[in-house]
C-alpha cells in the first residue's frame, strides 16, 4: 500500500515537470499515459515509462523509470528494517500520520489534475461519480483496472 501510494504521489511532480515547466508533454499525453498506467501492473512507474519514452525515446524512459523506481526503494524498501523495528514509538508513529495525510492530500491533487482534463459534460462526470462511489464502498471490493476497463467501456459506448 504505501509503495503504490507513493509511486501516486509523482503523478502532480510529473504534471509540473513535464506539461507545465518543460512542455515536453501535453495535458492530453500525460493523461493518456496515467490511464495507461493504472490498467497496467506497476501504473505510476509504467506511466513514467511511457512518459519518458515520449520525450527522449528509449533512453528517455529508462532515466524515467529509475527515476521514479529509486526514491521508493531508498525510502520505503530500505528503512522498513528501522519502521518495524520501531513502529510503536509515538515520534515514528506521528511522522506516518503526517507523511500519510500528505500522501492523501497529494493522491487527492493528482485526481484533480486528471479529472480537470478529462470530465466534460454530464456524462464523463456521472462515469467519474459512480467509479468514485464503487471505489469507497466497502462490500464488494472491486479491483482498480477492472474499474478503470468498465469506466472506459462505458464512456466508449455512451459517447
Amino acid at each position: 500500500m504505501i509503495i503504490r501510494a507513493s509511486q501516486r504521489l509523482n503523478v502532480p511532480f510529473l504534471h509540473q515537470g513535464l506539461v507545465t515547466d518543460h512542455h515536453w508533454l501535453t495535458e492530453r499525453q500525460l493523461t493518456d499515459a496515467v490511464a495507461m498506467g493504472l490498467i497496467s501492473p506497476g501504473p505510476v512507474v509504467i506511466m513514467g515509462t511511457f512518459a519518458g519514452y515520449l520525450v527522449a525515446g528509449v533512453a528517455g524512459a529508462v532515466v524515467a523509470t529509475v527515476a521514479l523506481f529509486t526514491p521508493t526503494y531508498l525510502f520505503v524498501v530500505v528503512p522498513g528494517r528501522l519502521f518495524r523495528r520501531f513502529e510503536r514509538h509515538p515520534r515514528l508513529q506521528g511522522f506516518v500520520k503526517g507523511a500519510t495525510a500528505a500522501a492523501a492530500g497529494a493522491i487527492a491533487g493528482a485526481a484533480i489534475v486528471i479529472g480537470r482534463q478529462t470530465i466534460h459534460g454530464w456524462l464523463s462526470a456521472a462515469i467519474g461519480v459512480v467509479a468514485l462511489a464503487l471505489l469507497l464502498q466497502k462490500r464488494i471490493k472491486a479491483p482498480e483496472p477492472a474499474l478503470v476497463a468498465a469506466a472506459a467501456i462505458a464512456g466508449l459506448a455512451l459517447h
